[in-house]
């Protein structure tokens, strides 16, 4: 009976032994996997990262691009503004004409515009 008792002991702290291997072995494959999780969600991140400052890139050209084109259209309404004045300009300059009665130029037929000069001929 002894031996038996002390076979059953044995037995009882073989069995709680394995117990605590088995949750030794479970806790470690549980951090393995937290561990394989974490690199997956760090890759994920990395890849995120990496996207956003492409677009971050996109944002900032677009950004730039954006800002010419304000830039550009300013200067076409300087111009805009200054042909305007320019074609003011030369209406009045065309009354003042008119109200002497006589040019002060001969009017060139539009036939002689193409380039040439006044003394051609």
């Amino acid at each position: 009976m002894d031996a038996a008792l002390k076979q059953n002991i044995n037995l009882k702290i073989e069995v709680q032994q394995r117990s605590m291997e088995t949750k030794k072995l479970k806790k470690l494959n549980q951090e393995r996997e937290l561990e394989e999780k974490l690199e997956e969600r760090d890759r994920e991140l990395k890849e995120l990262r990496r996207r956003h400052s492409g677009q971050d890139v996109d944002d900032e050209a677009f950004r730039e691009i954006e800002a010419r084109n304000v830039e550009l259209e300013e200067q076409v309404d300087g111009a805009k503004g200054i042909i305007e004045e320019n074609l003011e300009e030369i209406e009045r300059l065309k009354e003042i004409i008119e109200r002497r009665g006589t040019p002060r130029f001969p009017r060139v037929p539009a036939a002689r515009v193409g380039g040439r000069g006044r003394n051609e001929g």
